[in-house]
């Protein structure tokens, strides 16, 4: 498990998440959209066109990839966009 900051720009907020590094991104993008969801009182009931930035490796996350695969650490920034 690592722990990330995850930057929501459309609600002006960042959270810390606890990501088991093990999972592929679309899988934990799933799981954010659900809890950023619950926490904002909102509905996104699709991550179409949804994605995580890696901000310290300035790219777009594969979600066919895992967190680790993709090289991200404890401490990293990711952005919801």
């Amino acid at each position: 498990m690592i722990l990330v900051d995850l930057q929501a720009p459309v609600f002006d907020r960042i959270y810390d998440f606890e990501l088991d590094e093990q999972l592929k991104a679309e899988e934990l993008l799933k799981d954010i959209l659900i809890l950023i969801g619950e926490e904002e009182t909102c509905r996104q009931s699709k991550e179409v066109g949804m994605a995580l930035y890696a901000a310290r490796q300035e790219r777009i996350l594969d979600p066919h990839r895992t967190l680790q695969q993709q090289g991200v650490r404890d401490g990293d920034r990711l952005i919801l966009i």
